[in-house]
């Protein structure tokens, strides 16, 4: 009896060590999360001479919206011109996960594939892929015209300035889109 009773509390000192220590990790996970968004929120401009097939030239930039969301999401705009006026346009929520935040498009885009984007960030650039891994085809080309890609983008952080125009784009139609369309996951899930 008097074994039961020690292996009774070695379990309950093991079970609310190993409680605190999950509790620990999701806490890191959200501190984590947090700071990653203070590092990245913002706009990035980038413009750039394109050109026609014609060989006109012509002034592009490339535009990219980060706005927290909550604590471990962040809703994001995607703006990229490419070469003979092709472009990709994309924004949604995103949730933080091992140090990139992921979007999900409800729906599957083209060869039965779900549009997965990833967004981080180093030291230096904020880094957007559509690529499961480094040598996977792209799965948010409908999103793209025919010369743009998603594959790899990457903008230095030099470009990223603070967004003075909040209240449009809580206003917009891509912000309501994208929350309603978050939410519609959450509840199917």
């Amino acid at each position: 009896m008097h074994i039961n009773f020690t292996k009774l509390i070695y379990s309950s000192i093991l079970a609310t060590a190993l409680c605190i220590s999950n509790f620990g990790i999701g806490a890191e996970n959200t501190a984590t999360s947090s700071q990653v968004i203070k590092k990245i929120e913002g706009v990035y401009k980038e413009r750039f001479e394109n050109a026609l097939v014609s060989g006109e030239k012509y002034q592009s930039e490339d535009i990219i919206e980060i706005v927290p969301y909550s604590a471990d999401s962040i809703y994001f705009r995607i703006s990229l011109q490419f070469y003979n006026g092709h472009s990709c346009g994309i924004y949604g929520i995103a949730k933080y996960s091992e140090n990139t935040f992921i979007y999900r498009s409800g729906d599957e885009q083209t060869e039965q594939r779900i549009c997965t984007l990833k967004i981080s960030a180093d030291e230096k650039a904020l880094r957007i892929t559509d690529r499961l891994t480094q040598t996977s085809a792209s799965t948010c080309s409908a999103y793209c015209g025919a010369r743009g890609s998603l594959g790899k983008y990457d903008v230095s952080l030099d470009k990223k300035r603070k967004i003075r125009y909040m209240p449009i784009i809580l206003k917009s139609r891509q912000y309501t889109e994208a929350v309603d369309e978050h939410k519609k996951q959450a509840n199917s899930k």
